[in-house]
C-alpha cells in the first residue's frame, strides 16, 4: 500500500478556555473512518476487474450453496 499523506492543526485555545475539557475551537469537521474492506483495498489500487469478478463468484457460489441447502 502507497504511504498516505496526513495533515493536521490544532488549537491549544479550546483547552485554556475550557479546563479539563479539550475541544478545538473555530470551524470543526469531523470525519470517521473506518478500516477499508477487501474490495474496497482493490478499488484502491485499482484492480476493479478483479474485484467485480469475486464479487460475482462470490455471488454464485451463495447461490449454489442454498441451492444445496434446499436439497437436503
Amino acid at each position: 500500500m502507497p504511504e498516505l499523506n496526513v495533515c493536521a492543526a490544532g488549537s491549544l485555545l479550546g483547552a485554556a478556555l475550557h479546563e479539563g475539557v479539550s475541544f478545538p475551537v473555530g470551524k470543526v469537521d469531523e470525519l470517521h473512518m473506518y478500516p477499508m474492506s477487501f474490495q474496497e483495498f482493490l478499488f484502491a489500487l485499482g484492480e476493479q476487474k478483479l474485484a467485480d469478478f469475486l464479487e460475482d463468484y462470490h455471488n454464485e457460489g451463495i447461490n449454489l450453496f442454498r441451492s444445496f441447502g434446499c436439497a437436503q
